[in-house]
């Protein structure tokens, strides 16, 4: 946990892959943050475990540099008017477990949801992601990212 500078505590975001074979004892390289471990019987198991979000990407046909003042940038206030708005499936464990699944793996899908996830749980699923370690959160929305270009 973490400190805002109002003294405001948030977690920070993690990103953490494990992969589980029977073949090779543990093995935690220390750089990369993955963990190889031992796991009983012939299964092998990937969990990912990290962001599930909602991507709003916007796009802007002007360029921002139009509207920015260079000896005003202490006091920059601005407005853009978008032509499109696309929402998309992201989050950097969705995306992975996504990308396993098209490759045939089966991974374990470990996050946080709200109550707006039902269509993307669906997509993943029927995908091969295993969805099952989701924690739903009924009275949030999912986490969402907003990016807009230009």
């Amino acid at each position: 946990m973490t400190k805002r500078p109002g003294g405001a505590r948030y977690f920070e975001p993690i990103l953490l892959l494990l992969y589980i074979t029977p073949k090779l004892p543990s093995i935690d390289d220390g750089a990369t943050g993955l963990v190889i471990s031992k796991l009983h019987g012939d299964n092998v198991k990937l969990i990912i475990n990290g962001s599930i979000a909602f991507d709003y990407l916007m796009s802007f046909p002007g360029s921002f540099y139009e509207h920015l003042i260079a000896d005003k940038l202490d006091k920059i206030s601005v407005s853009f008017l978008v032509d499109a708005l696309n929402r998309r499936h992201g989050g950097c464990a969705a995306n992975i477990a996504y990308s396993l699944a098209l490759l045939g793996e089966s991974p374990l899908l470990v996050g946080s949801v709200g109550r707006d996830f039902g269509e993307y749980e669906q997509k993943l699923a029927s995908t091969g992601v295993d969805c099952s370690h989701i924690h739903h959160v009924e009275d949030v929305f999912t986490a969402s990212f907003f990016c807009n270009t230009d």
